[in-house]
């Protein structure tokens, strides 16, 4: 495999609802694990063997910052990769900047890792990841000794390292293993003791390879949350075989899957059951969902294989204490909650509002989107799961897709959702779920999910025609509007070419250049207060009976028809001869009587008087020619919704049509 190579998962993907999930899959390598193997094994002296790595795009950008830094990686096979280090003070200044793309944990432990070396770097990444907050690593890297200059606390950062870091005692506000693993890498070339304490026990991955790359490394517990970590110093690294376990993480998704998606039973294998990355399972058990562990083992990482049964619809309260164990599964927790019986409440989760996104933020407009409540505040969130979700609202599934905003973990929860859902769910942003888990769709689709790559914008288009003073026109404007899709009233077509005609001075009987009018015109029309005069009147039947026109305005309409997204139009033939092929296509249609009295009401309005019964026998003329014509005679298209306005407030008739939409979009779906 290239480590370069693009990943197959396209932008716009559309996840469907499952049957039932049922197979077994091999979680994918853990990202914590697989940056700090590149790190440890680039510092160390010889050669470090990897198997299992991760291969993502966040371990590709660490992967390529060590070789920028001087380490040499070769990948032998697939999963497995050779890194020869440095030794402790062989790193060496790069000549570019350090990219790390979206790869949060990569940049903060490498800025403790050139920190403490007498070299120089620049790190940036990015639009997301330089949003990122990183002054909480650079404050203490500073007091080590380090001289850093950040813009305004974000990437990009340049690091100046230091021949000789300050050993010291490091307290930090909130447990972070990224904050607490730079400082553990700047500490290894100190002379003396670097100590971190954290208020609770955050993932201790550092702390266990460093041990076994050779580092003396003592802790213990200060109280029954907070805990110490001391790195002896100076030490000098040797490389050793590293066997990366299946992320804990990443398996969230496919647990989550199941637990939704009713008669599932699926087993993950393979995945790491460290005590600092369980919190999201041992929330599921003790909540009383069905998730039981076998085939244990305790070398190095501790690792099992995982079964996940449906049947629980238990509401979820983890506790605030267990958050640092489990907060980049919280996304996929809110999921589950949705499903659930009563009210979740997630606290202590303040931290993900500065992930790759505001995560309490997105998923709470996930789950609303989707017909959820929630309730949220700076570091919690509450959600009322009534033990289904339906899915999102017609508007929302074909014209807006969920936008991830880059965030890996926010794509992965809105297709995980549709699994269990009603209706499916599009989202935008999908190639994100490359940084950790290129195989995500493939290990859920063999499940038994339906995730596929999906066209941006899928086409809508609606064709509205009908007999005169229906209602047509006002139903078909309605419905662009709730839709939020482009309008056309093709009976201005022929008033507007007269304008234009007019205005050119062009020969009305001059069939090739009126043609060329008709084709040139800018759609949507903007002038059609214009356009209702008498002299535009008179002269668009003088247009309309030249049959190049009427060629080149029906091109023109199937172009407005066929731009993306789709479009609503309404006016003679448009479900016939216009756009035979529309979406969905309706007849709108009233009594002669409702009929009539409608135009007089108009004419009226406009102050023209006319009796009833001389419209009456007006619009049964117009009909009859309308009929009658030779070429297209308005009639009723076979696969049309009929929607007689006779006794419905237009509010009531787009609430039909709107119901017609929507079970069309269902069945398309």
């Amino acid at each position: 495999m290239n480590d370069t190579a693009e990943l197959s998962i396209k932008d716009q993907l559309i996840s469907r609802p499952a049957f039932c999930l049922r197979g077994s899959i091999v979680a994918p390598g853990d990202k914590s694990i697989s940056h700090r193997a590149m790190i440890l094994g680039a510092l160390a002296q010889g050669t470090t063997k990897i198997e299992g790595l991760l291969e993502a795009e966040d371990v590709f950008c660490t992967l390529q910052a060590m070789r920028q830094l001087g380490a040499k990686i070769e990948q032998s096979s697939l999963g497995k990769w050779n890194v020869t280090g440095v030794g402790s003070k062989g790193l060496t200044t790069p000549t570019e900047p350090l990219d790390f793309g979206n790869a949060g944990t990569g940049v903060r432990l490498c800025l403790g890792l050139v920190a403490g070396q007498n070299i120089r770097a620049e790190f940036t990444g990015d639009d997301s990841l330089c949003k990122r907050p990183m002054n909480r690593v650079l404050q203490p890297l500073a007091k080590m000794g380090a001289n850093t200059n950040s813009n305004n606390g974000c990437l990009p950062v340049v690091v100046q390292g230091t021949e000789q870091p300050i050993a010291s005692c490091y307290k930090l506000d909130v447990a972070s293993a990224q904050i607490k693993s730079a400082l553990l890498l700047a500490g290894l070339g100190a002379d003396g003791l670097t100590t971190v304490e954290e208020p609770g026990p955050s993932r201790d991955h550092t702390e266990t390879m460093l041990q076994q790359f050779g580092a003396k490394i003592t802790t213990r517990k200060l109280d029954a949350t907070a805990r110490q970590v001391t790195l002896h110093g100076p030490v000098v690294l040797q490389a050793t075989p590293v066997s990366v376990p299946g992320d804990p993480s990443s398996a969230a998704f496919a647990a989550i899957a199941a637990l939704i998606v009713p008669g599932s039973d699926i087993n993950i294998c393979n995945v790491m059951t460290n005590p600092t990355r369980f919190g999201l399972f041992t929330t599921l058990q003790q909540a009383g969902y069905d998730v039981r562990f076998s085939h244990q083992t305790g070398t190095g990482e501790p690792v099992a294989d995982i079964r996940v049964r449906f049947g629980c619809t238990s509401p979820l309260r983890p506790p605030a204490a267990l958050a640092v164990t489990m907060i980049d599964e919280y996304p996929a927790l809110m999921v589950l909650a949705a499903f659930a019986n009563g009210t979740s409440r997630f606290a202590g989760i303040g931290e993900l509002r500065v992930k790759e996104s505001d995560r309490i933020a997105k998923m709470a407009e996930l789950l609303q989107q989707n017909g959820v409540c929630v309730r949220t505040g700076d570091t919690w969130m509450e959600v009322d799961g009534a033990g289904a979700v339906f899915g999102p609202t017609y508007a929302q599934r074909n014209q807006k897709a969920f936008a991830a905003d880059g965030d890996h973990r926010i794509a992965m929860c809105a297709l995980v959702m549709a699994m269990g859902s009603f209706l499916p769910i599009r989202i935008s942003g999908g190639k994100t779920i490359g940084t950790s888990y290129p195989k995500f769709i493939d290990n859920m689709n063999k499940l038994g999910a339906e995730i596929k790559n999906q066209p941006q914008n899928p086409a809508l288009v609606i064709a509205v025609d009908g007999p005169s003073a229906s209602g047509k026109g006002t139903l078909a404007k309605r419905l662009a509007q709730r839709l939020k899709l482009p309008y056309l009233d093709t009976g201005l077509l022929y008033r507007a070419t007269a304008l234009a005609a007019l205005q050119a001075e062009t020969d009305l009987e001059d069939a090739q250049q009126l043609a060329g009018l008709a084709s040139s015109l800018t759609l949507p029309i903007a002038q059609e207060n214009e356009l209702r005069t008498a002299q535009i009147g008179a002269t668009a039947s003088k247009v309309a009976a030249v049959p190049e026109v009427r060629a080149a305005l029906v091109e023109v309409q199937r172009r407005f028809a066929g731009q993306a997204g789709g479009a609503v139009l309404d006016g003679r033939d448009i479900g016939t001869v216009i756009c035979p092929d529309a979406d969905i296509k309706f007849w709108v249609t009233a009594s002669e009587q409702v009929r009539a009295m409608r135009r007089q009401n108009e004419m009226t309005e406009a102050g023209q008087h006319i009796e009833l019964d001389e419209m009456l026998q007006q619009l049964r003329e117009r009909d009859a020619r309308d009929a009658g014509r030779k070429n297209a005679p308005m009639k009723k298209p076979a696969d049309a919704h009929l929607i007689d306005t006779s006794n419905l407030a237009i509010d009531a008739a787009l609430a039909v049509a709107l119901q017609r939409v929507e079970r069309m979009l269902i069945d398309r779906a």
